[in-house]
């Protein structure tokens, strides 16, 4: 099990990579939870796709959108 990210920019889709927690204790629910308030913090539009998945996004580098989509498995 782990919490995943899978990032695109105009349409391309980089490779999904496993994401460490921050702490042996953390479940994958507390790190999505985490990761998706940093996200929201930092200006980055999120919008939870189900009970473990979320999406961020956020025009960045001159006006490339970029997405990052986030899930446990």
């Amino acid at each position: 099990m782990g919490v995943w990210c899978r990032q695109t920019v105009d349409g391309e889709p980089a490779e999904p990579y496993i994401i460490a927690p921050h702490s042996e204790a953390q479940t994958d629910a507390e790190l999505l939870a985490v990761k998706a308030k940093g996200a929201s913090d930092k200006g980055w539009a999120v919008a939870w796709t189900g009970e473990r998945s979320f999406t961020a996004t956020k025009e960045r580098w001159g006006g490339l959108l970029c997405t990052r989509e986030f899930w446990a498995d």
